[in-house]
């Protein structure tokens, strides 16, 4: 039973229900008996389930989760969240509450009363005023931007007779970004150990910087720096053509919205991440080209961009042709100013 107005629920444990079934058999024979005792034992029995919804009441009433904490994760993954959870009574410590988490309003809702949350923690106990952190656990997310989450905090305290519960919701910045895939990983790991390698070979002199602390010394120009003070050392400096190159992995727009099951459609999205994470190594500039469309420039654009993909049933309505970003003079739109790898059959354009 959920009330809205309230912002309450309350269920009858197993323990609960075999109680109240007592409590009603008992007082069916204190009626039909007369016997003073089995009065006695019926009001004791209330007085116990009703105290139990009483403190059940009490804990759930003052526990507020105030802060989650900002986490990037890869999708299907087991992972852990911090939350600080607060006490807000001066009086009671509260024991006990468990807190559910879900992606959405409805799915909280329709949490049954021994269901988990996709994300779930306990609080075992919980002083006067006091703020905590509580590990939360969860065993894998769908990819996507999750800005906002929904809670059910839940508690059986004392007696196990009733559970009380609450919803919240919380704006949160968790990212759950498309899986690495392994295979592609594999592929294209030896090409790109290949370009690190020939991109440092290639490296030539162009400047000095002042020599501090930080820097190994095997760096100083010692024919600059010989028989002067510490503080007029010098330090070479090296780059790379590599490091003015721009790069970009391009995936098909037709074959995304031709995907046919949603296994296929992640998977598609998971090797444009794994390709963007080999160029990112590279220190070099790096974009995304939906169809022959710049979507994203710069690393944490781009996985933000890949995050908030649509899902795989309103993949044939997103924009495709619409970029997240406002480019500048640098961020040339036009696929022939970048070094563009195409994740389908892995040729560089």
């Amino acid at each position: 039973m959920y009330y809205k107005s309230v912002n309450r629920g309350l269920y009858f444990t197993r323990a609960g229900t075999y109680a109240t079934a007592f409590v009603l058999v008992l007082g069916l024979l204190a009626i039909t008996s007369g016997v003073n005792a089995l009065y006695l034992y019926l009001s004791f029995a209330l007085s116990i389930i009703i105290l139990s919804g009483v403190l059940s009441e009490r804990n759930i009433k003052y526990i507020y989760v105030d802060e989650i904490d900002s986490l990037i994760v890869d999708s299907g993954k087991s992972f852990e969240l911090i939350a600080k959870v607060r006490n807000a009574s001066a009086n009671y410590t509260l024991y006990g509450i468990e807190i559910d988490i879900a992606e959405s309003k409805e799915k909280i809702m329709a949490l049954k009363k021994n269901d988990f949350g996709i994300i779930n923690g306990v609080i075992k106990r919980t002083p006067p005023i006091m703020t905590s952190d509580i590990v939360m656990k969860c065993n894998g997310m769908k990819r996507g931007n999750y800005k906002k989450i929904y809670l059910r905090q839940k508690t059986k305290f004392p007696f196990r007779l009733v559970e009380k519960y609450k919803y919240s919701e919380r704006i949160v910045s968790l990212i759950v970004l498309p899986a690495i895939d392994q295979s592609l990983y594999q592929e294209l790991e030896p090409e790109f150990k290949a370009k690190i390698y020939n991109r440092d070979q290639d490296k030539e002199f162009y400047c000095h910087n002042p020599y501090h602390s930080r820097v190994s010394k095997k760096k100083i120009d010692w024919k600059k720096s010989a028989n002067r003070p510490v503080s007029d050392w010098v330090v070479k400096q090296y780059r790379s053509q590599a490091n003015f190159e721009k790069f970009a992995v391009q995936f098909s727009v037709i074959d995304i919205i031709a995907c046919e099951s949603e296994e296929i459609y992640e998977l598609l999205l998971s090797r444009v991440r794994t390709a963007i994470g080999f160029l990112t190594i590279l220190k070099s500039k790096i974009g995304i080209f939906a169809g022959e469309n710049l979507a994203a420039v710069g690393s944490e654009n781009i996985l933000l961009y890949l995050a908030a993909l649509p899902e795989f049933n309103k993949r044939k309505e997103f924009n495709w042709a619409e970029s997240n970003i406002n480019f500048n003079d640098y961020d040339n739109p036009k696929r022939s100013h970048w070094k563009v790898l195409h994740v389908n059959n892995h040729q560089w354009f």
